[in-house]
């Protein structure tokens, strides 16, 4: 196994902006802008529904997807736009974010920017090749902990001999919303650089249904390089770097929705849906949903469960809805190609309180609003990733819905 150190280099220290596509196509280490940088400004919200002390929980809980609290972003945030890298000879460490243009430098942009890189690096150590170490002084008690960045190479390394499009190298980008929020946004490459369309794209591993149609969606016919999650080597590399947090980047977001809804069909009917989206194949359930399902199907709610619908009935559910209720999870990307009169509300397990959807549903100007469900003492304290199922307050939900008070952010 080769073991060796590393820093990180932005793509603009690395790379000379080419002064046009031309010149970007035929000379490596040279970059064009994807999407611009942003600023975004989320003011606190007031849930009149909730009990005391749930009422700060989505604003000053830390999501584990962006590193940013709502909080942070109470005051104007800037929102790190992306890049598009022409690179010679590089390295990718297998299922990793590591792109190695040189054994002792990998690109800060393979996790989006430098923000979001510390905070996962920090975050996850072991899991983003920087193990924490303790060293002791003179035998003494006294010890102090410090971080390495630091990665092994097995020996056997494939090549790709050809020139390619670092898409995705991870497993967890089969999840909806990693694959559209933090790897389809890299395809805005092929907008501005059509010449692109000809080039074969890098993937992890064989796509899965939703992901075909997704290309399809978007008017992908590259072919398509299968990793399997070793790492490799290539002479030529195009690299598209992603907004960091993605869910927070307008730009990008209105670019996947337009595309997306463009692919779709014309919706076939006039009336505007309501939606209950079940996790009832999943983790992080509502246990008493039998309760609150009967409520809500006499407000003219359907319930759907995702994993018995095409990705296409999918995504045309979320499009012709007038109001969603959703406990958190994949299927809130959806909310992506809800139209902008849509009301969401978003359930949530207290011991798992994530922003992104409603990050997402601010980027996008829909009407949202969140219910945090209950669990029982024992639970709450020994609960695993696995069991995080938990009661909703099916009459105030219901009463959510009837005050009709699902204020916009704005």
């Amino acid at each position: 196994m080769l073991q060796n150190t590393f820093e990180f280099i932005g793509i603009e220290d690395w790379c000379r902006e080419a002064e046009s596509q031309e010149s970007f196509i035929n000379n490596l280490k040279t970059f064009l802008p994807l999407f611009p940088s942003e600023e975004v400004c989320i003011p606190y919200k007031e849930n009149p529904y909730l009990a005391e002390k749930y009422k700060n929980l989505l604003w000053e809980t830390d999501s584990i997807i962006t590193g940013l609290k709502f909080s942070d972003l109470s005051k104007p945030f800037n929102i790190g736009g992306s890049f598009l890298a022409h690179l010679g000879p590089t390295l990718i460490k297998d299922s990793s974010l590591l792109v190695l243009v040189n054994k002792n430098l990998a690109l800060t942009e393979g996790y989006g920017n430098r923000r979001w890189a510390f905070y996962q690096l920090n975050k996850w150590p072991r899991e983003h090749n920087f193990p924490l170490s303790e060293i002791g002084i003179d035998n003494s008690v006294e010890r102090f902990k410090y971080k390495v960045k630091i990665y092994t190479i097995n020996t056997k390394v494939q090549h790709i001999p050809m020139p390619a499009i670092y898409l995705t190298v991870r497993p967890n980008d089969q999840n909806i919303y990693h694959w559209v929020f933090e790897t389809l946004v890299r395809l805005k490459c092929l907008d501005i650089v059509p010449a692109l369309k000809n080039i074969p794209i890098i993937i992890h591993a064989p796509p899965n249904e939703f992901q075909l149609k997704t290309l399809e969606l978007l008017g992908v016919t590259n072919k398509l390089i299968i990793t399997n999650g070793e790492s490799f080597t290539i002479n030529e590399l195009f690299f598209p770097s992603i907004p960091a947090p993605p869910t927070l980047h307008v730009s990008s977001l209105r670019w996947l929705r337009d595309n997306f809804l463009k692919g779709l069909a014309s919706s076939s009917t006039t009336k505007q849906r309501r939606l209950y989206i079940s996790r009832r194949d999943s983790t992080r359930r509502v246990k008493n949903e039998d309760e609150v399902f009967d409520i809500l199907k006499l407000m003219d709610f359907e319930m759907l469960v995702m994993s018995e619908l095409s990705p296409q009935k999918q995504m045309e559910a979320f499009r012709d809805a007038e109001m969603i209720v959703l406990p958190h999870g994949a299927a809130g990307t959806h909310l992506l190609l809800a139209s902008k009169h849509c009301k969401v509300i978003e359930l949530h397990s207290p011991t798992f309180i994530q922003n992104c959807y409603a990050s997402l549903c601010h980027s996008l100007d829909l009407d949202y609003n969140w219910l945090i469900g209950e669990q029982s003492f024992e639970q709450a304290n020994e609960v695993s990733d696995q069991e995080r199922d938990y009661l909703i307050d099916a009459k105030l939900l219901k009463k959510m819905i009837e005050s009709n008070r699902i204020d916009s952010f704005s």
